[in-house]
């Protein structure tokens, strides 16, 4: 009977113990499938978190877009200002909203495509500040890429910085852009030493897409009373799926520092200059140089400079003959 008991509490221990794992590894299934499922949650929580980002930064714009509207005079609180005509961005300059009116964007397409965004930063001009190392630092969209750190006020960084954005055309072109200009050997809160904001349909209207060897003018949005705080030469190119990146054209300096090569901030524009020179008196001025001041500034009678261009015309022609019958009488 001992033995018999004995066996019997052997299997209902073995059966207790079997019971007892099935139950462990059920419980760990259930914590394995809430873990993927947590990490799931997570991945679904940062994809929400960054389409919230987007909306978000989308609804500020237009927020801004109809408030420079309504102080400018539209006084309607849709997307649209008096007259039907597109709200402006108070970020943004005069050069991109014109780029916008250019752009039908009953054209463009909304399927999303991956586009690659190339910047080339040539060089840097008249920074102003005690600058060390600047750098150039490019926001696009929610990506920012940087270059190398140079040094003096006028720095040529010739570099290039790719981006890719998948994104439909309508988004594309409104997709927001924030060149800075950085000084890599201060401290953060004192770093900026300009910036300049526009979206890609400044490259989208230019040919083939493609906007080359163009000046920025920057500014510190912290200190405006500084005004203009340097320049910088930039390309970009916008290249759709399929295609590939057209090289540079050559050009001369002559031909990228133009005044009407530049786009400046908000606010701050090119306004028509006037020099005005007063000549009091002059002294020790040379007999010979006095004299031909005068002749040159003195207006000659057409008739006159007829008659007189006549006779070196004629005395020339005399000249000529003499000098003919000399070399004949000599060769003689």
């Amino acid at each position: 009977q001992r033995r018999v008991r004995g066996s019997q509490s052997c299997k209902h221990s073995v059966v207790l113990c079997g019971m007892a794992l099935v139950w462990e590894s059920n419980k760990v299934k259930e914590l394995r499938s809430l873990l993927h499922k947590g990490a799931a949650d997570t991945v679904d929580e940062k994809k929400a978190e960054e389409e919230r980002k987007r909306e978000e930064e989308k609804r500020r714009r237009r927020e801004a877009k109809a408030k420079a509207a309504d102080g400018e005079g539209g006084g309607s609180s849709d997307e649209e200002g008096e007259g039907g005509a597109k709200k402006r961005n108070p970020d943004y300059s005069q050069d991109v909203d014109a780029a916008h009116e250019r752009i039908n964007v009953e054209q463009l397409s909304k399927k999303e495509e991956l586009f690659q965004i190339r910047f080339i930063v040539h060089k840097a001009r008249k920074l102003a500040g005690a600058i060390q190392s600047p750098l150039v630092r490019i926001h696009l969209d929610t990506k920012v890429l940087r270059t190398k750190p140079r040094k003096g006020k006028n720095p040529k960084f010739n570099e290039t910085l790719l981006f890719s954005l998948t994104k439909s055309e309508c988004e594309l072109v409104e997709c927001p852009v924030e060149i800075r200009i950085i000084d890599s050997a201060k401290s953060v809160q004192y770093s900026l030493i300009g910036l300049y904001k526009c979206d890609l349909s400044i490259a989208w209207v230019s040919k083939d897409k493609n906007l080359f060897f163009k000046w920025f003018a920057l500014s510190n949005p912290d200190e405006p009373q500084d005004g203009l705080t340097g320049y910088i030469n930039v390309s970009i190119q916008i290249i759709p799926p399929g295609e590939s990146a057209k090289e540079a054209p050559r050009k001369r300096d002559d031909e990228i520092d133009r005044s009407d090569n530049v786009f400046f901030p908000p606010g701050i524009a090119l306004q028509p200059g006037r020099f005005i020179v007063k000549l009091f008196n002059g002294e020790d001025m040379p007999q010979s140089d006095k004299e031909s001041f005068l002749f040159n500034t003195k207006k000659e009678d057409p008739v006159k400079a007829e008659i007189k261009r006549k006779q070196r015309e004629k005395r020339q022609g005399s000249s000529n003959l003499n000098h003919s019958f000399r070399k004949h009488f000599h060769s003689n």
